[in-house]
């Protein structure tokens, strides 16, 4: 039992709260009541419920201020923070205000706190923004509209639940002033971001000579990007998440010699023959194998990786794995090429074929599809002006996230490209 607290003004300092709480008579004076805690079977589960005995001003959908007071046994920095709540319903309890107990135990509440509560405007609870995360379904941009509207004026917390219709979702992050909080009203200004945990995922992974170069802090671009991966594998098993994974090597080859090249795809600007290499790695695999499995698939990778150069006969050091063979093969050979002139718009273009009409065998389990580029480059491409105009144009349809290790990123189109 917590110690009694001395309540009220000068004319009545006698007077103390009791085990239940404060009186009605008191209670037009005093806001300091006992809280209780209620769970989901109580009265529909509402959030919060008040007793208009003791609160004749609140109505339903009021939002009210629930601060917890200190006493002998409470240290004051220990004290949970105020919150703020939106009153769900208004009815006569045994107890004169009572929280959800998982409300309760977001907010470091506890029964029989003793508490004072204020009815606060409902401008002082709005949110700017809020992350929702979904899972094995698919929505279309029509439902999340509709969903929007339909979080209007609603008081939300993290890890709640929410469902309209078919639609599941739950609250992953509430966000105001930039800064992180437990829960908020939501308004029609409030944006609204939905992550989904069932997603088509497609990596591109550039194969250029930057990749066998140091970075930064001194490791050779490979082996950040196995870091990465590794790293990825880690994340996606404690967010359990259940994605669709490929991956795609790409890579540009330049033709050396002068001679006959009946594989040359193309010739750049320099006069110089080149031909562009795709391998699928990983084809839909799913993202709890990969993170289940991460070592076996990692290794995948790693060989994948190691053989790809022999594949046009080029070693990290410049030189031909079989020496004798450069002079007699020297015009179907090459080198591989910069990240700066590789072959990275063709590489989204072909992939964006996948997606070329969503309306044909669309897979209901995901929604969205991401392509993520991971290059050693730092952005700057050199591309042909009509076919970046293409991949712009394409692109807007869907999300492409990049990674790099540089700083910065930009395009250089040219007008007849490389």
């Amino acid at each position: 039992m917590l110690p009694s607290r001395r309540q009220g003004t000068r004319g009545d300092r006698g007077n103390t709260v009791s085990k239940r709480g404060v009186s009605k008579h008191e209670s037009a004076k005093k806001t300091q009541f006992r809280l209780r805690l209620h769970d989901q079977n109580y009265l529909g589960g509402d959030e919060l419920l008040v007793n208009p005995d003791f609160f004749p001003d609140v109505r339903e959908g009021d939002m009210v201020r629930i601060s917890v007071m200190e006493n002998e046994d409470q240290n004051s920095e220990k004290l949970p923070e105020s919150v703020v709540l939106k009153v769900s319903s208004v009815k006569r309890l045994p107890a004169e205000i009572s929280i959800l107990s998982v409300v309760a135990d977001i907010f470091k509440l506890s029964a029989q706190m003793i508490v004072e509560v204020e009815k606060v405007p409902k401008e002082s609870a709005l949110v700017e923004s809020v992350e929702l995360t979904l899972k094995d379904q698919y929505i279309s941009s029509s439902e999340m509209w509709r969903l929007k509207l339909f979080l209007a004026d609603s008081w939300l917390h993290i890890h709640k639940q929410l469902a309209m219709g078919l639609v599941k979702v739950r609250v992953k992050d509430l966000r105001t002033e930039n800064e992180s909080v437990n829960g908020g009203l939501v308004s029609t200004e409030t944006t609204i971001t939905f992550r989904s945990k069932s997603a088509n995922l497609f990596w591109l992974v550039q194969i250029s000579r930057e990749m066998w170069e140091q970075a930064g802090d001194g490791r050779l671009h490979y082996e950040l990007l196995y870091e990465l991966i590794q790293k990825i594998a880690e994340t996606w098993n404690e967010a359990d998440v259940n994605h669709t994974l490929t991956v795609v090597f790409f890579a540009r080859v330049f033709v050396g010699g002068t001679g006959r090249n009946d594989d040359a795809q193309g010739e750049s600007k320099s006069n110089s023959r080149f031909f562009d290499v795709f391998k699928v790695v990983l084809d839909k695999v799913k993202s709890s194998d990969f993170s289940k499995d991460s070592a076996s698939i990692l290794r995948r990778i790693k060989h994948e990786f190691s053989v790809f150069p022999s594949t046009v006969n080029w070693a990290p050091t410049g030189g031909f794995h079989d020496e004798s063979e450069k002079g007699a093969h020297s015009s179907e050979y090459g080198t591989l090429s910069s990240a700066m002139e590789g072959n990275t718009l063709e590489a989204l273009n072909l992939t964006l074929n996948n997606w070329s009409d969503l309306k044909m065998d669309r897979a209901f389990p995901y929604t969205g599809t991401s392509i993520i580029l991971m290059t050693a480059g730092n952005g700057v491409l050199k591309v042909d002006k009509f076919l970046a105009e293409i991949t712009r144009r394409r692109l807007l349809d869907t999300g492409m996230d990049r990674l790099q290790s540089a700083v910065y990123a930009c395009f250089d189109a040219a007008s007849h490209g490389i």
